[in-house]
């Protein structure tokens, strides 16, 4: 007997299934439901391993909130929990949920927008410099600017994308706090200089020409 809380199991096997029927509802791991299923010997928990081979079969025995286990007799039986085995002794276990945990989940569509953000930072040229200023003294002013650049590119890219991204509450004040971040940073980076095509670069603070 195995019982879950997320459709996972021995390393991705998920031995509940993902259809629904007349008696069971789908699986989810924020239902705060019990799946209880039965794994019938060896052989049976072998074809986990290979799914898009051997079909593997769903057993399922029950879909609860809280589940009370009464071992009898004189000798114990082996249990596992996460990975750690025991033997436990006859007794009465109840199993129900006790919390919810924040997890990071890898998200496909957020993958793709970093992906399409990167595709576009690499097209992307950086401007000429005038011959006339030397390289370290525009090392420090452009690698601030181009940062600052790329920061704002990808954080407009996410926001323009979130309502296929389908994040967290979380997740938006995190981006929330990151576009005021970018946009206080363009404020102080921007008029520490200025780009002429006509002339040298001409610094706007500092007193230097």
């Amino acid at each position: 007997i195995v019982i879950l809380n997320i459709p996972s199991y021995s390393g991705g096997a998920n031995f509940w299934g993902s259809s629904k029927d007349e008696i069971f509802s789908a699986q989810s791991f924020d239902d705060r439901l019990l799946e209880v299923v039965a794994l019938f010997g060896v052989i049976h928990v072998a074809t986990s391993r290979v799914p898009n081979v051997v079909r593997l079969q769903n057993h399922r025995i029950a879909q609860c909130r809280h589940i009370r286990i009464v071992i009898m007799g004189n000798d114990p039986i082996p249990v596992q929990v996460d990975g750690e085995p025991w033997l436990q002794p006859p007794g009465i276990m109840q199993i129900v949920h006790k919390n919810r945990a924040q997890l990071l989940v890898r998200n496909p569509a957020f993958d793709a927008a970093l992906k399409k953000w990167e595709e576009q930072k690499e097209r992307t040229t950086a401007p000429s410099t005038p011959t006339s200023v030397s390289t370290s003294l525009l090392a420090a002013p452009n690698e601030d600017l181009s940062f600052v650049r790329r920061a704002a590119e990808f954080v407009q890219l996410v926001e323009s994308e979130i309502a296929q991204l389908g994040v967290s509450s979380g997740f938006l004040e995190a981006l929330e706090a990151a576009a005021v971040s970018v946009r206080a940073a363009e404020e102080e980076v921007s008029p520490r200089y200025f780009m002429s095509q006509e002339g040298p670069l001409k610094f706007l603070s500092g007193g230097h020409r």
